[in-house]
């Protein structure tokens, strides 16, 4: 067996292994190379022969057609090998192999020589084929344009749908994975799929997006954990950042690595203070941080609890109004002397009744005793207008 499709088996049958190893970790089941003549026609055509995937679903509609990937396929016409030679064209295919080392009857010395034909005395196919679109409709152009001007079989137009038709539809979608970089839906979740049969893990970065796939390749959405910190993703997976709400809660995520705050964060010239889960804490926002110190935050949450405790304190109801006569009452009391400030005090309480005669705190004070008044005067009546 040559070296090509002996280093091609083993690398299908690596493939093989992984998937079971992947299967049994519960990791998503990805498409695995194989071992078949079809799989090895694609993967010879487009890592060694250089044609796009598109182009090789064409080559290999075309191939289906003409003997079922089977290189010894014989008529009784006298065609030969994957593409039918005949005559001249299958001397041809005898020299190219002989000449540069592949036994004829083999797949990868078959499509070399294939390669060569039309490099050669089928230009114009060869360079369509390498110019058309790497998308599904690229297949159906490429089959049906090797059909007509190459093969150009009975009823070529007939043909050429047809084949068109297997490349775009059966081919296209089996190996449009091996072509380019692409999400792909698994059982497990999706996840993004390399051309070369791999799949991501970690941070991923496309379009201006940025993602996550967890160790089993699955993308995230909605909130989760990565590297010890909490992050977010809508539904697409793709990572969101600033202000969002979740269940009637407010957060903020960074804008620099998308991760979830907590504590003390400024936001746009303001201070806020997140929660050990990173919920808002409104009560503890500062309308304005300009100028705002570290002792300046501590004197806020300070005068915040003292608030709180004078309101908890405070009197059920607002106290009695002084009488309108208080300064009246100071003077009778400091009048009357030391001695007479209880009872004066006393006197001159609300509910009481505010006639003080200085008789009764024990005679008058010096003040009073030489004082010369009238008996009217020496009656002195509060809180009477």
């Amino acid at each position: 067996m040559n070296s090509y499709l002996t280093h091609r088996k083993t690398k299908a049958t690596a493939f093989i292994c992984a998937l079971v190893i992947c299967l049994i970790s519960l990791a998503p089941a990805v498409p695995a190379r194989a071992a078949s003549n079809e799989e090895e026609t694609f993967f010879f055509l487009t890592d060694t022969l250089g044609y796009s995937g598109a182009a090789a679903c064409g080559i290999m509609a075309n191939i289906r057609a003409e003997s079922n990937f089977y290189p010894g396929a014989y008529n009784s016409s006298g065609a030969y090998g994957l593409c039918q030679w005949m005559g001249g064209r299958r001397g041809s295919l005898y020299g190219f192999c002989d000449s540069n080392g592949y036994d004829s009857d083999s797949l990868e010395g078959q499509l070399a020589f294939l390669d060569h034909e039309m490099k050669t005395r089928y230009p114009g196919v060869y360079n369509y084929l390498m110019s058309v679109d790497n998308t599904s409709e690229g297949a159906y152009d490429a089959a049906y344009h090797m059909c007509y001007y190459y093969e150009a079989p009975a009823n070529r137009g007939g043909q050429s749908s047809r084949r068109g038709s297997m490349a775009s539809g059966t081919f296209w979608p089996r190996y449009e994975i091996y072509t380019k970089d692409v999400w792909l839906d698994t059982a497990d979740g999706r996840i993004y799929h390399y051309k070369d049969g791999t799949y991501h893990v970690g941070w991923l970065t496309l379009d201006d997006e940025i993602y996550y796939l967890d160790a089993n390749g699955i993308l995230r959405a909605g909130l989760f954990t990565a590297d010890g910190r909490t992050y977010l993703a809508d539904e697409n997976g793709a990572r969101l950042t600033g202000w969002q709400t979740i269940d009637d809660a407010t957060y903020y995520f960074s804008p620099e690595d998308g991760s979830m705050q907590t504590g003390w964060i400024e936001v746009d010239g303001q201070t806020f203070f997140l929660a050990d889960n990173g919920k808002l804490e409104s009560v503890n926002t500062l309308a304005d941080k300009t100028g705002v110190t570290e002792d300046d935050i501590a004197r806020k949450a300070a005068e915040k609890e003292n608030h709180e405790d004078e309101t908890v304190n405070a009197p059920a109801s607002d106290p009695l109004p002084l009488p309108d006569n208080i300064n009246d009452v100071a003077e009778s009391i400091q009048s009357a002397g030391s001695d007479s400030q209880t009872a004066a005090a006393v006197v001159a309480s609300p509910g009481n009744d505010t006639a003080v005669n200085p008789d009764d705190f024990g005679g008058a004070s010096t003040a009073m005793q030489g004082a010369d008044m009238t008996p009217e005067e020496e009656l002195i009546t509060f809180g009477e207008n």
